[in-house]
């Protein structure tokens, strides 16, 4: 459920920055999550699959899903604002009681590695005493790596 209310916070942040929605409706749904959020379920893990936005420009046209092509939604610039809040904002957040796991997904990867590195995870790690803020060394290998 939190990740859902995040994942919405997400668009409403993109939507509000491609002026889809106003800063006063922003600022109420603020608001309302102060005095929610708290209350929910955090994820233990979140794993983030990195995709370009010309890659994922590539993918809608291929699908050809009419809904996705005909979106007006689907900008380069919505999407970029999309990528651009994942990474900063919340990436950023769920580092705080979340191991990360960031992959290159511009070309599908292998589901293999990922199974593979969540078994890697060592959950019971005291986020606070790697210095990291709770991201994963995963996170760096696999984020800033080419």
């Amino acid at each position: 459920m939190r990740n859902k209310m995040i994942k919405y916070l997400l668009c409403l942040e993109t939507l509000a920055s491609c002026g889809y929605l106003s800063r006063k409706a922003l600022k109420l749904y603020y608001e309302v999550r102060k005095m929610t959020v708290p209350e929910l379920i955090r994820p233990h893990l979140v794993i983030y699959l990195d995709c370009p936005v010309n890659v994922c420009l590539q993918k809608i046209k291929k699908r050809n899903l009419p809904h996705e092509v005909n979106s007006p939604v689907y900008t380069p610039e919505y999407l970029t604002n999309m990528e651009t809040i994942y990474k900063q904002q919340y990436l950023k957040q769920m580092s705080n009681h979340a191991r990360i796991l960031v992959y290159d997904w511009s070309e599908e990867g292998d589901a293999e590695v990922v199974v593979e590195d969540i078994e890697r995870v060592n959950f019971e790690l005291d986020k606070h005493a790697s210095g990291n803020g709770g991201v994963h060394p995963l996170f760096y290998k696999n984020f800033l790596s080419p």
